[in-house]
């Protein structure tokens, strides 16, 4: 989500807030020479705004709870799309031409958004617990992280999501994602004597399966059925190192 007065929208294009009203958009493939493109009228009456770099779609807010897309699959030509039902920063990047929209109650509802003029609401409709406040997903298809609290959530082959969710990341202040999603940059907040207001950034490895293979190497004990219960009992029991 961007809020302020410039932010990228592709790596050839800056967006800028003209008049407290409008978006202008600039063509700064040579930073020397940045060109003034064309203008988005009365595009900046919200706070925010989103860019979807995968699915190269301007995301604006407008009054009663919607949304308008613009496709800028050619910035020098921005097409004004349709409005869709979804709350002031409750609207999320969901891959290719998919965007995904977060209700009150916990539920998530996903939309195809391949023709910014007619986007379609999917069939599917993840209902949680709670409302989420952001949504991103891993690069490799596999796992979303929402918040708030941080959870990791595991999708299947078809992209449904698979509840529960696969992980809770405890006491997490935020979560960031790098671009080839093989890793979490996580901070969280040291509450312990002598580290008042203290907050580190830890770095995990999301390649579960090569850090299992290395444990197995360095100490191969499996744990019994009693306590992998306690410990996992939303996995079923297997020997930890075959």
């Amino acid at each position: 989500m961007e809020t302020g007065s410039l932010w990228f929208a592709g790596p050839h294009t800056v967006v800028t807030v003209e008049d407290g009203w409008h978006l202008r958009l600039w063509d700064v493939s040579d930073p020397r020479r940045p060109r003034k493109g064309a203008v988005i009228e009365d595009a900046a009456l919200s706070e925010s705004a989103l860019y979807d770099d995968v699915s190269e779609l301007l995301i604006t807010e407008e009054p009663g709870h919607t949304i308008r897309l613009y496709d800028l699959s050619q910035p020098a030509r921005p097409k004004k799309g349709a409005t869709l039902p979804a709350a002031p920063g409750s609207y999320f990047p969901a891959g290719k031409d998919r965007l995904a929209s977060a209700v009150t109650d916990g539920a998530i509802e996903f939309w195809d958004v391949s023709d910014p003029g007619k986007p379609a609401k999917e069939h599917e409709t993840v209902r949680l617990d709670r409302a989420i406040k952001s949504l991103d997903l891993i690069p490799d298809g596999r796992h979303a992280i929402t918040s708030a609290p941080y959870r990791i959530w595991s999708l299947g082959r078809d992209g449904g999501w698979v509840t529960p969710e696969f992980a809770t990341l405890e006491g997490a202040d935020s979560v960031r994602l790098p671009a080839d999603g093989s890793w979490l940059a996580v901070t969280v907040e040291i509450d312990a004597a002598g580290w008042t207001n203290e907050k580190r950034t830890y770095i995990l490895d999301y390649d579960t399966d090569r850090l299992y293979e290395a444990m197995c190497r360095a100490q191969p004990v499996s744990l019994s059925q009693d306590r992998w219960g306690a410990l996992f009992p939303h996995l079923d029991h297997r020997p930890s190192c075959d």
